[in-house]
């Protein structure tokens, strides 16, 4: 993606994020998981847009459920996975989308918290839904543990560089939980909580290597964790699901 384009999000519902791909020379927009419509016709409206396409990750609701509405309001694709019946481009391991001139991204398979779930990338960006957030992981829904850190491994073989745009504002709540349950000791845990602004997203992944519990396996196995990759990722993805974070200060 060339350095001219811009990438906004739309906050929705609870903690969702929806992401707007803008070119500072087009009329048109392209959305990554519109979970709620009225959140990007009113955007659009404000800034004078039209949605070109519509890139959807996986099928839960909160990040597809939009796409129907806004798909019959400008006459747009919708590229997403097969087994979303508003899908209206089917996409697979290795696709390539060429959404106009400038922007072309890959489609990359990561199962895990579901069967279905894309990743759309680049050289310089990847949006990856519920797979990878600023210091943590997706749950496992629908598939197994061994496909979602599959699914991690692949997007930890991307370029350091790479600007992380996932579905959800999680990072708080994930930095609790790596410093207290994971490595108390991680400095770099404990700087980045220290300074998270409001938005916490993109992440760079090269910051996600340091501070995510679930791309530092081996690290982790460093400090006394006998079990394999998968066993060790497997207890501290259970772990999480249980986990309460602090209660914040009001």
């Amino acid at each position: 993606m060339k350095s001219n384009h811009k990438i906004t999000p739309i906050q929705a519902f609870t903690d969702n994020y929806i992401w707007v791909i803008e070119h500072p020379q087009r009329a048109e927009v392209v959305v990554v998981d519109p979970g709620d419509a009225t959140r990007v016709q009113a955007w659009c409206q404000q800034h004078q847009k039209s949605v070109h396409a519509i890139l959807i990750t996986h099928h839960h609701p909160d990040h597809s459920g939009g796409a129907p509405e806004l798909a019959s309001q400008w006459g747009c694709e919708i590229y997403g996975p097969k087994t979303l019946s508003c899908t209206t481009q089917a996409c697979a391991e290795g696709n390539t989308l060429s959404l106009w001139p400038g922007l072309t991204l890959r489609t990359m398979e990561i199962p895990g918290h579901t069967l279905d779930h894309l990743a759309f990338y680049d050289d310089h960006v990847l949006f990856c839904g519920d797979t990878l957030f600023s210091g943590g992981c997706g749950r496992v829904f629908e598939g197994t543990y061994e496909q979602m850190l599959n699914s991690l491994n692949k997007i930890a073989a991307l370029p350091d560089d790479l600007l992380i745009y996932s579905g959800h504002e999680y990072t708080e709540d994930n930095l609790h939980f790596a410093l207290e349950i994971c490595e108390p000791n991680n400095q770099a845990i404990k700087n980045r909580l220290n300074t998270l602004p409001a938005c916490t997203l993109p992440t760079r992944l090269s910051e996600e290597r340091k501070i995510n519990p679930f791309l530092r396996l081996p690290q982790l196995k460093k400090h006394g964790h006998e079990e394999s990759e998968l066993a060790l990722f497997t207890k501290i993805r259970k772990r999480k699901d249980a986990y309460q974070a602090p209660k914040k200060n009001t």
